[in-house]
């Protein structure tokens, strides 16, 4: 489970997805973003550009790999990592503001939403379709794109309540991991967004085929295919991240029991 405070004592607590009925979605159309909201004189200095634990560097992912329960200093970075998150408000100490966002029906309004990306291997594109409607319909498949189709005009207002929502929680964030190119998935999205983000790790990847000692691939002629391995960009995390237009003040990572591991 992961805590977040953001300026304006806003506490945000989450450690699972959801998915809400779209019946309601005709109360929420006609939105009108206002004016940016104003914060108190003196957050920027409480704020942390970015800031982030250290992690653990390939030959200490071999170590782990062949014991996952280390004494002395590895399991006091271990330790540290599960409880340290990322903290990164350059979107916010770069001039970025959330807007007031408000419809006749609901009035003034917070949009939160939940994403899961299955261990970010699409994370490039995803940051890609919200940062960009052109380049998000440019993605569709022909019959999608058909102007004045039913179908495109759900499939863009799902990407702009997505793209403009104030908070966004992710799960199966990688970074540094050799499945998704070692992507540092949450800070890709969030500044694919203008977005201020936290980070907390939840397992660190030392399986061999991560670590490119068993194929991830055999062919039938018995050709072998390694995933490619680049030790210095190697971080191992796997976790959940949030995404805010709101300055990130403290964000605290409480480890459930069994919660974190090495897989």
């Amino acid at each position: 489970m992961s805590t977040f405070l953001l300026a304006g004592s806003l506490l945000l607590t989450f450690s699972a997805g959801c998915t809400a009925s779209k019946k309601n979605a005709s109360l929420t159309t006609g939105v009108q973003r206002g004016a940016a909201i104003k914060f108190p004189t003196g957050v920027s200095s409480k704020l942390a550009r970015h800031e982030e634990p250290v992690f653990p560097s390939y030959e200490e992912a071999l170590v782990l790999m062949k014991n996952p329960e280390p004494q002395g200093r590895l399991k006091s970075k271990l330790d540290t990592l599960w409880r340290t998150p990322i903290i990164d408000n350059s979107a916010y100490l770069s001039g970025k503001r959330p807007l007031q966002a408000s419809t006749p029906t609901l009035g003034n309004f917070l949009r939160v939403a939940s994403w899961n990306i299955e261990k970010s291997l699409h994370i490039t594109s995803a940051a890609e379709a919200l940062g960009s409607q052109s380049s998000y319909e440019s993605m569709l498949r022909e019959q999608e794109r058909t102007p004045g189709k039913r179908t495109l005009a759900e499939l863009l207002r799902q990407r702009e309540r997505l793209a403009t929502a104030d908070v966004i929680f992710l799960q199966e964030m990688d970074i540094g991991v050799s499945r998704s190119g070692y992507v540092d998935a949450a800070r890709t999205l969030a500044k694919a967004l203008g977005m201020n983000y936290a980070y907390a790790v939840q397992a660190v990847e030392v399986d061999p085929v991560m670590l490119g000692l068993e194929p991830a691939a055999i062919d039938r002629d018995g050709t072998k295919h390694f995933l490619p391995i680049d030790k210095a960009r190697y971080k191992g995390g796997f976790g959940s991240a949030i995404l805010s237009r709101y300055p990130i003040v403290n964000a605290q990572v409480v480890p459930l029991k069994k919660s974190v591991r090495l897989v």
